[in-house]
């Protein structure tokens, strides 16, 4: 498993070069004066609250944590100058922000426990040396299906245009994973970089937006929704899976679509404005520690770049295919790279085509 996966990852760094600057400034240290509270910009429930009590209760820093509805909100808040501690963001969204001068580089010297993050997350082109961003977790994203509520097999990112489940579809509103779902539909890389692809991916999406229910990204799981029998297929990520399991729906099923499914990862990074940029250090540092690294993979089912969290994870989650998939899970899987400039420009006009604004 471990070969694929670094195997894939290192498309990144093959695909990206160039994407960061080499030698970043050094940061100043963060304010001395004034209250010690850290804040945090983040989706919702995405560090258990017990991790950050305790955080709080080692190191007397409060803990502010405020909820982003979208990346691409998270994102324009960093570039209007909003005031953040530390954000977690995809690395697609990343190497803009390293060029504009958004993001402060990472003291290493504050963040000892880096050394148990795994290989396959260093050093990735969009951000060489990982100067920028420390990596959180990752995994796969599928399709969750009852099974009981639907007349055939769903096996494909296709079969979501198949007209018998019109009205029957939930999806995440993640234009990033959106437009990743049509172009694997299409049989198209999710890293194509023919702009006809994108455009007919677009319209394929279009066609499909008024046959399914758009999930509201404040909501932890798409899990009830399934449950209650609102919709019968969704798409969704192991966190899903793994709950629907817990919860003992075995009419709930993961699959990994025969088109390849697309590797996520997460990274924090500390915008170049924070006023606390050691006290941001000395958090990620605490979440490397390998025994809070595996509390968090217990409480969320999500995958580790931590080493050194295996002993600290549950056997049933860690021996669980829907967590770290097996290398023949991943034969066709393929991680999201950045877009470059001229992309990202594509990209967002097209978000505003899908969900226009108001």
């Amino acid at each position: 498993m471990d070969a694929m996966i670094r195997l894939l990852f290192a498309l990144l760094c093959l695909s990206l070069a160039g994407c960061a600057e080499e030698n970043p400034k050094d940061a100043p240290g963060s304010a001395e004066s004034g209250p010690r509270v850290l804040t945090i910009y983040n989706w919702a429930e995405y560090i258990p609250q017990s991790v950050m009590n305790r955080f709080t209760s080692e190191y007397g820093i409060a803990i502010d944590y405020i909820v982003y509805e979208s990346l691409e909100e998270a994102v324009q808040n960093i570039r209007t100058g909003k005031v953040y501690d530390i954000v977690l963001l995809y690395p697609e969204m990343i190497p803009q922000l390293i060029r504009e001068g958004r993001l402060a580089p990472i003291d290493y010297r504050n963040v000892p426990n880096f050394r148990h993050v795994s290989s396959n997350f260093r050093d990735l082109s969009f951000d060489p040396g990982n100067h920028y961003a420390i990596p959180y977790r990752w995994g796969t994203t599928g399709l969750l299906v009852r099974t009981d509520l639907v007349t055939r097999p769903v096996s494909r990112w296709s079969d979501l245009w198949d007209p018998e489940f019109a009205g029957n579809i939930a999806l995440w509103s993640i234009p990033s994973n959106l437009l990743s779902i049509a172009l694997k539909a299409l049989g198209y890389s999710v890293n194509t970089p023919v702009r006809e692809h994108w455009e007919e991916a677009l319209q394929h999406l279009l066609a499909l937006k008024p046959h399914v229910t758009f999930i509201d990204n404040k909501i932890p799981s798409v899990v009830p929704t399934l449950a209650a029998g609102e919709v019968a297929i969704a798409y969704g990520w192991a966190f899903d899976a793994m709950t629907a399991q817990e919860e003992g729906l075995t009419n709930i099923e993961y699959i990994l679509p025969e088109e390849g499914t697309f590797l996520w990862m997460e990274f924090f990074v500390i915008p170049a404005n924070s006023p606390h940029r050691r006290e941001a250090e000395l958090f990620l540092d605490f979440l490397l520690r390998p025994e809070i690294s595996g509390q968090l993979v217990n409480e969320s089912y999500y995958a580790s770049p931590n080493e050194a969290a295996v002993p600290f994870i549950k056997p049933e989650i860690y021996n669980n295919p829907l967590v770290y998939p097996s290398t023949e899970a991943l034969k066709h899987a393929e991680p999201s790279l950045p877009l470059g400039m001229d992309g990202e420009a594509m990209f967002e006009s097209m978000i505003k085509r899908v969900f226009p604004v108001k």
